[in-house]
């Protein structure tokens, strides 16, 4: 996801180009995602620092016209893994620490040892990847994220 900073500067830009007070120039722009799901990447940030770069956190959401998908197509094979999904993003999934959630264990991957455990991840996101490389269509709905990037 974008910082709320990038979007910021983007009608910032739009506003002094345009010559206008209309929120990004008065020009039309498409924001897509599902902001709940993807944290945006801050080198070294606390979870408030990760928090406060949220899109959902800008003064510029409220002005914005919201359009609500009906489908998770990304997950819409695994619709446990979608209705998980959902309840974690609306914060209704039950908190077990301080806003933490316990994940289901049909979505962990089980390993020994730390040093297995990237193995155990690569194998299970990708299982094959000389076929994989063969057929690019086959990685498009595969990918393994973090909530944080240790190089920045």
């Amino acid at each position: 996801m974008s910082k709320k900073a990038a979007i910021e500067a983007l009608d910032d830009l739009l506003l002094d180009l345009m010559s206008s007070d209309e929120i990004f120039g008065g020009k039309v722009v498409v924001l897509g995602r599902d902001f709940r799901q993807t944290l945006p990447v801050v080198c070294n940030g606390s979870k408030s620092k990760t928090v406060n770069a949220c899109f959902v956190n800008s003064s510029l959401l409220p002005h914005l016209e919201k359009l609500q998908l009906t489908d998770n197509m990304q997950a819409r094979l695994d619709q446990l893994f979608t209705q998980f999904l959902l309840k974690a993003g609306d914060g209704l999934e039950k908190s077990e620490i301080q806003d933490s959630i316990k994940i289901p264990p049909s979505i962990l991957i089980k390993y020994n040892n730390e040093t297995d455990a990237l193995q155990a991840l690569m194998d299970a996101v990708y299982p094959d990847l000389n076929q994989l490389s063969q057929n690019a269509e086959s990685s498009l709905n595969r990918a393994i994220l973090t909530t944080k990037k240790s190089l920045c």
